[in-house]
């Protein structure tokens, strides 16, 4: 198993030298340590670090700008997350500090107020006047928005890090515990309905396609959450480094874990890999978000953090077509043979159906064979075809589901990653930006 951890990694970093020329930066602005962002419309929100909160116009992706600042406090800034109201964003910093911020004017936007939960908040997530937040040994809490204050608590037994949300259901990862499954149909009584073991450290969790992405260290666990009551671990896909944050668009899954991972996920309980992508040799990233016009990740590392719009490869958004090919006519002038079981050829006329129009009657003592490209009438006797050539085999270049492993019990330890982790601890940054909703 740690052979076969080992290969999957070295093909991963073959795989990335091979696809980074598809990949094109569109435009970029100089961050200082952007770790979280969202993309709403003509601006992106970031949490830059020591930079604060950062609004950048991305109207015009090849000629990005910040547009204005916004230093509530002396805190790093980690994440922002987007509300129902457009004019209101969540910025989260290092303390843990939920500040409400109205961004109605972009040029000065201006903090409302704050709420300091009990322990780390390690991300947050909000349904309509709630926050929900996974904070650590303090569980998932749930935030009043509009008094900014604590309306709920609920103990999750771990490490409590990261939540999404669809429908009645929150997804929270509990770091070495499982992933739980919460019922938030009532916000002021959640309940845990379900739980799925993690044979990793879960750090976050995206879901899409009723498939919960769970990102661990270094892996992604796919678990099929299609009935939040019995979820079911499926596989494991081996990745070259932390695995933070996901966006999905059209059939395209993007993957933040160092490097930038696109998949094809046409069938979602199978994704295949499609390409590695690292803007700049010291590229790192912990968050991606995936719209229309580009694909958006941060650069925390190194001596050229920033804050980039990419084009990706365009494969993975034109899934291949069905999987049976048509089988080919034969050459034009090589006569058909009869195989070994054809019908016999004594058969009256009537003994078939009409034979198509050629153009000359075919003689009713042969065995009725279709003209090249005319399908064969489905009352003929199940003779098989002649001549036919087998199907073509799918391409190879990119349909090769890279490092899967079956569901259940631990994966090897992960072996030495393409690039480097981003922390030394092999534990995610409280920084992780927000679930991201699919488009």
């Amino acid at each position: 198993m740690a052979r076969a951890s080992l290969i999957a990694s070295v093909f991963v970093s073959l795989f990335a030298s091979l696809c980074s020329a598809q990949w094109t930066i569109l435009g970029s602005v100089s961050t200082t340590t952007a770790l979280g962002f969202e993309v709403d419309g003509a601006h992106a929100y970031l949490s830059d670090g020591d930079g604060g909160f950062r609004i950048v116009d991305v109207s015009n992706v090849s000629s990005m700008s910040v547009v204005s600042t916004l230093l509530p406090t002396w805190h790093r800034g980690y994440q922002v997350v987007l509300t129902d109201d457009p004019d209101i964003i969540i910025y989260i910093t290092n303390e843990c500090s939920l500040w409400k911020v109205n961004v109605s004017n972009v040029a000065l936007p201006v903090a409302l107020a704050v709420y300091e939960p009990p322990s780390m908040g390690q991300m947050a997530y909000v349904v309509g006047n709630y926050a929900l937040v996974a904070c650590d040994s303090a569980g998932l809490l749930v935030v009043d928005l509009t008094t900014m204050t604590l309306a709920a608590t609920l103990v999750t037994g771990g490490s409590a890090r990261h939540v999404d949300v669809v429908g009645s259901y929150a997804f929270v990862t509990c770091g070495f515990a499982s992933l739980l499954v919460v019922d938030i149909s009532n916000m002021l009584t959640p309940s845990i309905v379900a739980t799925v073991p993690t044979p990793w450290l879960a750090q976050t969790v995206h879901v899409h396609n009723s498939i919960a992405w769970v990102g661990m260290s270094p892996h992604v666990f796919l678990v099929d959450v299609s009935n939040p009551l019995a979820p079911v671990g499926l596989s494991t896909i081996a990745m070259g480094g932390l695995t933070y944050e996901m966006s999905f668009h059209g059939t395209n899954a993007y993957v933040a874990a160092g490097s930038l991972y696109l998949f094809d996920n046409s069938v979602p309980t199978a994704p295949v890999l499609c390409s590695v992508y690292a803007a700049t040799p010291s590229f790192r990233t912990t968050a991606v978000v995936a719209t229309p016009a580009a694909v958006f990740a941060s650069n925390y590392w190194g001596a050229d953090p920033g804050f980039y719009a990419l084009s990706g490869p365009l494969f993975c958004d034109t899934p291949a077509p069905p999987t049976v090919a048509p089988t080919p006519a034969p050459p034009t002038g090589v006569p058909t043979v009869a195989p070994p079981t054809a019908a016999p050829t004594s058969a009256p006329a009537t003994a078939g159906p009409p034979t198509p129009a050629p153009a000359t009657t075919v003689p009713t003592a042969a065995p009725p064979t279709a003209a090249p490209g005319t399908a064969v009438p489905p009352t003929v006797a199940p003779t098989p075809v002649p001549t036919a050539a087998p199907t073509p085999a799918p391409t190879t270049s990119n349909s090769a589901p890279v490092g899967h492993s079956p569901a259940g019990g631990p994966p090897p330890p992960p072996a030495q990653a393409p690039t480097p982790s981003p922390t030394a601890s092999g534990t995610a940054p409280i920084g992780l930006s927000p679930a991201r909703r699919s488009p």
